[in-house]
């Protein structure tokens, strides 16, 4: 560790008495960074040579051979076109003499300082906001906003440290770079989780859209991938076996397959799994880009960038590495077995292992072991147990490394240096491919997190499989060892800087964002390198493993399956309720989860047959959840599957019915908000004799849809018979756009007793709040101070909203509503309007930082439509003022 500059203690103390962070705050469109990033300290290296300045909850980052300097770092959500701009900046600095030289990116990998920016008498960076240029991110759009929060003059060898930051950013929409072109949403509850934990102004969505699984693989292997697809149907998904004869055997052919896919399938793929080699006789080829010590680097993220011109995945890919079928039948056998029947007789879920390796008495190389043991204690505060470390060159019997793999682990991670085919130590091989080899832990697959050079390179020439490969396809399929997945890159120098951030990004995923699939961890690890590294964006094919996270992006890959995820906790067991023996006529199945579970939300329900994926379902708060069907007689399975739940199977059988059947079903208008809607219902005579005394009941379970008219009979249907007839119902006030609500139709008759589903999607306005704005210099609340404000909604659902009159008030008594009601004109589809009359409001006598929680009680033709719950921020933030905010 290194040791404080005691000539800083005195002026740092003074400012940590008042600290501050930097915060991010604001609406759509205007967002706001301010604070004081007060709370820092400067240390000297190991090796004492330089100074280190960390500012807490700020990233160093810098191009190898510049210096480290820290900067605030925020990804920010954007619209389908523009960008932020800065409108107004504000801050002020204290200056402070250093007596060492700043640290410079690069140092640990025994790299050389640039002395040309070493030798420059001006403060750099000499804009201190930078704002990237917009990504696409599976129908996601955003950019970054940066704030370096320390200049430095490296001739005069001072910095300056911001203070009073207030920076104001505004979307200017006339920017046409990268814009959103295919108005079709693509977007998924995977990439969503992912976005809304790093990505300022998108909020969490339990939207149950999900991608497809698609396999791509040379011919000859479609038949061995048939079990696997089917698994992947039992866990809910759409699969696709594609052969090379089908998409072309080139880069390019299979990349234009991927396009269209995305572009124009009804369920787009997500996950991808590429199933061969490079070369040898299962060959699906890859992408190369320009090495740094290698002459290329091999690369599936191309086949990943399908929306957009930047480099940001829309796609999760992986790549099964085989050269024999039996090395495929051996990982497909790992992957089914590990999702479906995990090894249950020990504790290894909660087991977990770091490696690293320190020279010189850890003057070299220590921070890829400080990553390590941060990654461990990110592992402890989560659900693990016992992460133990192998560290050279205090530890150096590799056997203590096999003994902790076979008794059982789920994570393997390395930082340190290597190769190809190994994991370097102090003294040479610390593991390598012999040493996976010889292995004996059965189904007790770890995942490998490799991050360091060269093993995930599976174009070397050097072995017929490089590393990575062979942690992936060791075993039997009787006989299954060595892992579950492997994330490593294929360039063989790749730097320090960038490979612990990848390290640490990984982690934290999985530990506090609940990141637990390959693929999932593969994106965030990337995702906190750009995060970290704001001004090295850009490729050449120069130098960029010294100054690209771009590079990064492509040279580090997954050998093994993206969708599947990685046990982190003893798994539990689940039951499920329903009726065994449907007949051809029901037309859904109701699913129960068990009593005992307390969290019953979110288990994914599949119904399947031998070759496909039927019908689809999550269940409800209640553990409950009606699937629509449409079956044949026959023989169909029930999974219930949940991350940390075994999945379990059960069987379904369709006998024929001799019942009445709901032919079909329509509704002659649109199923908006508020409106009377007239659904008209055809029945069927599917037995073999006459349907007498039928009565028709229409019931509604939600107080939402009331029915005006629900009752019918029929005297008599002949068999074969059809019979139209209509109901009228009234859809609720109130704006649930896209919501699915439920109406049930008993028929009953002489040939007995059966209910059908009718499922009812809304149509509605949805107000989202898109800014607020204060009309007074500061643009803010300040206490005791009455300011008129304005409000702008934004038209999210799919109906235009007619004229609204709308009510503010404060829930929590931080404020005083002075005039309250206001009025908006119609609002179209994804458009957004200023109130027309502004709001007066009088913030009571707060602590600056705390924040007004109000509800805007919107109103249409007299009737409460939807309320807005959300909360500003009082006063002006200073060094004297609490943070209230997300740091991220």
């Amino acid at each position: 560790m290194g040791k404080k500059i005691f000539l800083m203690i005195l002026f740092c103390a003074s400012i940590l008495l008042v600290s501050s962070e930097l915060q991010i705050s604001g609406l759509n469109g205007n967002i706001i960074i301010s604070g004081n990033p007060t709370d820092f300290e400067i240390t000297e290296n190991p090796d004492n040579e330089y100074l280190e300045i960390n500012v807490k909850n700020c990233q160093n980052n810098g191009i190898i051979g510049s210096p480290e300097l820290p900067k605030y770092t925020k990804l920010v959500n954007l619209p389908d076109n523009g960008n932020y701009t800065v409108k107004e900046i504000d801050y002020d600095f204290n200056e402070i003499s250093l007596n060492k030289k700043i640290i410079f990116s690069g140092w640990e990998d025994n790299e050389e300082p640039n002395q040309e920016i070493y030798e420059i008498d001006r403060w750099i960076p000499e804009e201190i906001v930078f704002i990237g240029d917009p990504v696409i991110m599976r129908s996601i759009r955003f950019s970054q906003v940066s704030v370096a929060v320390v200049q430095y003059n490296p001739v005069l060898n001072k910095i300056r440290l911001l203070k009073d930051i207030n920076i104001e950013f505004e979307i200017d929409h006339s920017i046409t770079k990268n814009p959103i072109k295919n108005n079709r949403n693509v977007s998924t509850s995977t990439f969503n989780k992912i976005a809304s934990s790093k990505i300022f102004g998108i909020e969490p969505d339990r939207s149950e859209n999900q991608g497809s699984y698609l396999f791509i693989c040379p011919d000859n292997c479609v038949s061995a991938l048939q079990p696997l697809a089917r698994w992947k149907e039992k866990l809910g998904f759409k699969t696709k076996i594609v052969p090379k004869s089908e998409t072309g055997s080139t880069f390019n052919q299979i990349r234009n397959y991927l396009q269209n896919a995305y572009d124009n399938w009804e369920i787009p793929p997500e996950y991808v799994v590429l199933v061969g080699d490079v070369d040898g006789s299962f060959v699906i080829p890859a992408d190369y880009i320009d090495g740094y010590l290698t002459y290329t680097d091999v690369t599936d993220h191309s086949y990943t960038l399908l929306e957009g011109d930047d480099y940001f995945p829309d796609i999760m890919i992986g790549r099964l590495s085989i050269r024999t079928i039996q090395q495929l039948q051996t990982i497909i056998n790992k992957i089914i077995s590990y999702e479906s029947n995990p090894e249950t007789s020990s504790d290894w879920f909660t087991r977990a292992i770091m490696l690293s390796v320190v020279m010189n008495g850890w003057y070299e190389y220590n921070s890829g072991r400080e990553t390590v043991m941060a990654c461990r204690e990110k592992l402890l505060d989560f659900t693990y147990t016992f992460v133990d470390t192998f560290i050279s060159p205090y530890q150096s019997n590799n056997n203590y490394i096999d003994n902790f793999i076979n008794t059982g682990c789920t994570f393997v991670n390395y930082r340190g240096f290597g190769g190809p085919g190994y994991w370097s130590s102090s003294w040479g091989s610390m593991y390598n491919i012999n040493d996976v080899q010889s292995l004996n832990n059965g189904y007790k697959l770890p995942m490998i997190t490799s991050i360091v050079c060269g093993g995930g390179d599976y174009a070397t020439y050097d072995y017929p499989s490089c590393f990575g490969e062979t942690w992936l396809n060791s075993g039997s399929p009787a006989l299954p060892k060595g892992a579950i997945g492997f994330i490593g890159p294929s360039e063989h120098d790749t730097k320090t800087p960038f490979n612990n951030a990848n390290d640490i990004g990984i982690y934290q995923g999985i530990t506090q964002e609940e990141l637990f699939r390959c693929g999932e961890m593969l994106l965030r690890g990337k995702m906190e390198l750009y995060i970290n590294y704001p001004n090295c964006h850009d490729m050449d094919g120069n130098n960029d493993a010294n100054d690209s996270d771009q590079f990064y992006f492509y040279v580090y890959n997954l050998l093994g399956d993206p969708g599947l995820s990685i046990w982190t906790d003893v798994p539990q067991n689940v039951d499920i309720s329903f009726a065994p023996i449907i007949t051809d006529g029901d037309n859904y199945l109701n699913i129960e989860i068990s009593d005992q579970l307390e969290n019953k939300t979110d288990f994914v329900i599949a119904v399947t047959n031998d070759d496909s994926l039927i019908a689809r379902g999550i269940t409800d708060a209640f553990g409950s959840v009606n699937i629509p069907l449409n079956l044949e007689i026959g023989e169909y399975s029930v999974t219930v599957s949940k991350y940390g739940y075994i999945p379990k199977t059960e069987d379904l059988t369709v006998e024929d019915g001799n019942l009445i059947s709901l032919n079909d079903f329509s509704f002659l208008n649109e199923t908006f908000s508020g409106s009377l809607i007239d659904l008209e219902i055809t029945l069927k005579n599917t037995a073999e004799f006459n349907a007498e005394n039928i009565n028709l009941e229409l019931i509604s379970n939600d107080e939402f849809i009331e029915i005006i008219s629900g009752t019918f009979s029929i005297a008599e249907m002949i068999p074969e018979a059809t019979t139209t007839t209509q109901f009228q119902c009234q859809i609720g006030n109130e704006w649930f756009d896209g919501a699915i609500k439920e109406l049930f139709l008993n028929v009953s008759s002489n040939l007995g007793d059966d209910t059908f589903l009718i499922p009812v999607e809304i149509i509605s306005p949805e107000m989202i709040l898109s800014e607020f704005m204060v009309v007074n210099s500061d643009n803010a609340l300040i206490q005791n101070q009455t300011d008129e404000v304005y409000i702008r909604l934004l038209n999210g659902g799919n109906q235009e909203s007619g004229d609204l009159s709308v009510a503010l008030e404060c829930s929590n008594g931080k404020a005083t509503i002075n005039s309250g009601v206001s009025s908006y004109p119609n609002i179209d589809i994804d458009s957004s309007v200023l109130c027309e009359v502004p709001f007066e409001i009088t913030p009571g006598d707060v602590i600056t930082g705390d924040q007004a929680t109000f509800n805007l009680e919107i109103s249409n033709n007299g009737n409460v439509v939807q309320i807005l719950t959300f909360s500003i921020p009082i006063g002006i933030i200073d060094q004297d003022s609490p943070t209230f905010s997300d740091y991220g």
